[in-house]
C-alpha cells in the first residue's frame, strides 16, 4: 500500500460528535439531552465566530455538514468519556487541527442524596467537527469512546 492510499480521509461528509461526561454525578437522560444540544450549539457558534481568514473551509464543512441530513441536520454521533480523557481530547485534536471546543455548563443542576438542588460551573461535554479532510489519527482515536447508551 502507498503512503498515499493511508493518508485518504474515509470519511464521505463531516460529521459532529459529542462527547458527554459519564463521570458526571446525576447525569439523567434529559440533562444529557440538553447538554448535547449545548455541545452542537457551541460548535456552530464557534465556527461562525472565525475570522473569515481562518474559518472559510470550515465554514464551507459546515454548510456541507447541514446540507447532508434531511431536513438540515448533519450526522452526529454521541460518545461518552471521563472529564480527563475529554481534555485529552481537545489538546490531541488541536494538535492536528481538528475543529473541537469543550463546554462548560454555568449552572450545571446537582441533586444531593437529601434530593437537594445546587447549581455548580461545569465541564460537561465536548464536540469534535471531523470534516471530510479529517487525519485518519484523529479519526481512530475518537473510536476508543463508547457510543452513548
Amino acid at each position: 500500500m502507498k503512503r498515499n492510499d493511508i493518508d485518504k480521509p474515509t470519511l464521505t461528509e463531516p460529521r459532529l460528535y459529542t462527547i458527554v461526561r459519564r463521570d458526571l454525578y446525576d447525569l439523567t437522560p434529559g440533562k444529557l439531552g440538553a447538554q448535547t444540544g449545548h455541545a452542537a450549539t457551541k460548535f456552530v457558534f464557534d465556527i461562525l465566530d472565525l475570522p473569515e481568514n481562518q474559518g472559510a473551509h470550515r465554514k464551507a464543512s459546515l454548510d456541507e455538514w447541514r446540507s447532508a441530513g434531511d431536513g438540515g441536520f448533519g450526522t452526529k454521533i454521541t460518545l461518552h468519556a471521563v472529564l480527563n480523557d475529554m481534555y485529552a481530547t481537545k489538546e490531541f485534536m488541536e494538535g492536528l487541527g481538528v475543529q473541537c471546543g469543550i463546554v462548560v455548563d454555568p449552572s450545571y443542576p446537582f441533586r444531593t442524596h437529601l434530593g437537594e438542588v445546587f447549581t455548580a460551573v461545569e465541564p460537561t461535554c465536548m464536540y469534535v467537527f471531523a470534516q471530510t479532510d479529517t487525519p485518519q489519527e484523529a479519526l481512530d482515536y475518537l473510536r476508543k469512546f463508547p457510543l452513548n447508551p
